[in-house]
């Protein structure tokens, strides 16, 4: 008695403990029953468990984290006092076959960790009469988990939930309060808008306070099958599955990146050229104002440049100040939430660090009063919109003012890339260029939900306004960059 006293403690204290010691969970690749592996990536997820409260995890197929999180959601209802934990998936089936986990780890258990059940035959629910704590299975609805106080609510496999956004409204006033919200799920692909990609890409903002962990890359699990490279695991079960590339990137993807990439046939730009442009990406030179100024070149006396600005008002929308010379080489850049006070500091330093570039800002709401204040400070070398040279910047809206200009810049952008006629040194910039896509109601292209195309149209201003820049005022490009004047 006194020893099962001390392991009850020691698994009350520590939950890696508890996992390691006695849960035992089912190998999908071999169907056997074994322990369960403390393998470094689930280490570092137990971590975040324990410390944050509202958590997304994008991942790979079979790596083992609906056993950890069903493992992780016994121990809390096990040794806390009224825990209430929802299990919420895709279907009642679904939901079930989460909650199966726990109830197969507690099944396994040694009798002096095992608490007498309220319902042991109940599919749906596991309640104890001790702690008084519950693990409820729920299908994905509307209004599912609405009004009740949960400890933890973990919806798995979330890019599959029919409701995933009404369900979200439904329990942030629970996670609000104090309780802890644990999204995982693959990236479907094929469903470019989401509820899930949007939690992933909302996650990787960094001033949320919702913590990501990037469990998208197969390999991180070091064993498949015993005495079986990984390699030759993935060509023997998996490479002959019938998967079509797209589905293959979402379930066992390499990186996040290609997991949230848009499918090739929904990507606006060619995706292989978009992919070359990747080997141009370097470290910037310089990083200034706490990483909102990116310096890749000094500027190049006697050189000419561009500068192209995508404007916001730096509450909600980033925004994006690009200075390319005119052969298509982005040479400095500033991008982020900016005030428009502290941005108009930064793009006159900008115009005066590279020779006075020849200058558009997209003449939206916050761009004109952008214009304005650059104005103030002296900036003179402007592209004007009309033939008076009263209207500083460029418009990229349709309709009576820009005669339908922003699917002509789409179309030139698109080119560009196709020719690898721009040097992007962002990796950033190419992963926007990645999730820019044709849509129904954009067929020439837009975000796709979640994320932002502030650099798809600043490059696109970039390459309207240096077909316009005045005559004599530089010479023609040679070789890689050469651009069809």
């Amino acid at each position: 008695m006194l020893e099962e006293q001390t392991e009850v403690r020691a698994c009350r204290k520590s939950l890696h403990y508890f996992l390691v010691k006695y849960a035992y969970i089912i190998n999908r690749n071999t169907g056997k029953m074994v322990k369960w592996e403390s393998w470094d990536y689930q280490l570092d997820l137990l971590n975040v468990l324990l410390t944050k409260s509202k958590i997304v995890i994008p991942k790979a197929r079979q790596l083992g984290i609906s056993w950890l999180l069903a493992g992780y959601c016994l121990w809390k209802a096990i040794f806390s006092e009224g825990a209430k934990i929802l299990f919420l998936s895709q279907g009642e089936e679904e939901a079930w076959d989460l909650l199966a986990k726990s109830k197969f780890i507690l099944r396994h258990l040694p009798n002096f960790l095992r608490m007498p059940e309220k319902h042991p035959d109940n599919k749906a629910i596991v309640d104890f009469v001790d702690s008084d704590s519950i693990i409820k299975a729920l299908p994905s609805t509307e209004k599912a988990g609405r009004s009740t106080d949960a400890t933890i609510v973990v919806r798995d496999e979330l890019a599959k939930h029919p409701y995933g956004r009404q369900n979200f409204g439904a329990i942030s006033p629970t996670i609000d309060a104090g309780g802890q919200l644990i999204d995982l799920s693959t990236i479907d692909k094929e469903d470019i808008n989401n509820h899930f990609t949007e939690r992933v890409l909302y996650a990787q903002q960094p001033d949320t306070n919702v913590h990501l962990v990037d469990l998208c890359n197969w390999r991180l699990r070091p064993v498949r099958v015993g005495g079986m490279a990984l390699d030759e695991w993935f060509d023997k079960y998996v490479r002959t599955a019938g998967y079509t590339k797209t589905q293959l990137e979402a379930e066992y993807p390499n990186s996040l990146d290609e997991a949230l990439s848009a499918p090739k046939e929904t990507c606006r730009f060619d995706v292989d050229a978009i992919d070359a442009l990747r080997a141009d990406c370097t470290s910037p030179l310089k990083i200034e104002r706490n990483g909102l100024v990116k310096i890749y070149k000094e500027a190049v006396a006697g050189r000419k440049y561009c500068f192209a600005i995508d404007c916001s008002e730096g509450d909600y929308d980033p925004s994006t100040g690009m200075i390319a010379d005119i052969y298509g080489e982005k040479v400095a850049e500033y991008h982020g939430k900016i005030k428009l006070d502290e941005q108009a500091i930064i793009a006159y330093d900008f115009y005066e660090r590279y020779h006075k570039p020849y200058t558009a800002v997209e003449r939206n709401g916050s761009g004109l009063t952008l214009i304005e204040k650059l104005k103030g400070l002296g900036l003179d070398n402007w592209h004007y919109y009309d033939k008076q040279k009263q209207k500083e910047g460029w418009w990229t809206g349709g309709g009576k003012h820009g005669s339908g200009n922003r699917p002509v810049m789409i179309i030139d952008l698109a080119e560009a890339i196709r020719l690898g006629q721009i040097k992007e040194p962002n990796e950033n910039a190419i992963n926007e260029f990645r999730s820019f896509i044709r849509t129904e109601r954009k067929p020439e292209g837009e975000a796709r939900r979640g994320t932002h195309d502030d650099y798809v149209i600043a490059w696109a201003i970039f390459l309207q306004i240096r077909k316009r820049i005045p005559s004599g005022t530089f010479a023609p490009a040679t070789g890689k960059y050469q651009q069809p004047w």
